[in-house]
């Protein structure tokens, strides 16, 4: 028997005002299914994102170590149930190693499971996901951001904090913009990023975020 996700889909009532507001229980819509017949592992969900008709789910194994970690693409039905449809990448290494970057949004998807193994870019196209090109592959070890047709991804610190990668008329994704560091620092640590069209966020601390404007200055 398969085993179930450890996280659900809940129908979201609207957002009700404050005067009026009253405690409300959102119902279970669908539960996820773990999608290898025949096997029951202890799985963990490490990350998930939702764009339109489609679920990417980062998931783990076993909690054990080494493990696997998988990119699963659920998709949504005519019946507006929830099923599996594909492994879009996978990995077997110790955990130490095992990253769980993800982002989806605009038809655009980005992840990332290994330390050192390249992230990758997909891209929808009717209705099939497929990994998008990038010249010269997809560089950074932070978080990813996306808007618009831009994905951003974080950086060091050192060299820079985020690069903003967009797609050319040659159908491949370049980079076409560099978020500069704080001047003389070298944090080397992963940024977590947030892009909205002409401003980006960039994490430095849990207690410092700084803010880029479009031509990527200080903001």
């Amino acid at each position: 028997m398969s085993k179930l996700f450890a996280f659900v889909l809940v129908a979201v009532a609207a957002a009700v005002p404050a005067a009026h507001a009253r405690v409300h229980s959102i119902p279970v819509f669908q539960t996820l299914e773990w999608p290898l017949v025949g096997e029951n592992p202890d799985f963990t969900a490490r990350g998930v994102a939702i764009d339109g008709d489609s679920i990417i789910v980062l998931a783990d194994t076993s909690d054990q170590s080494p493990t696997t970690r998988m990119a699963l693409l659920y998709r949504r039905g005519t019946d507006q149930r929830w099923a599996f449809s594909r492994i879009l990448a996978q990995v077997t290494a110790p955990r130490a190693e095992l990253r769980s970057e993800l982002a989806m949004k605009n038809y655009l998807a980005a992840f990332k499971i290994h330390r050192d193994t390249a992230a990758t870019f997909w891209e929808k196209t009717g209705s099939n996901w497929v990994q998008a090109q990038v010249t010269n592959g997809v560089r950074g070890p932070g978080g990813f951001a996306i808007s618009g047709s831009r994905i951003m991804v974080g950086q060091t610190g050192c060299d820079s904090d985020g690069l903003i990668y967009e797609k050319s008329g040659s159908g491949a994704w370049l980079i076409t913009g560099q978020i500069a560091p704080d001047a003389g620092v070298c944090a080397d640590q992963p940024r977590a990023v947030e892009l909205n069209y002409d401003f980006a966020f960039i994490r430095h601390s849990p207690s410092l975020v700084r803010r880029r404007s479009r031509n990527w200055k200080s903001g």
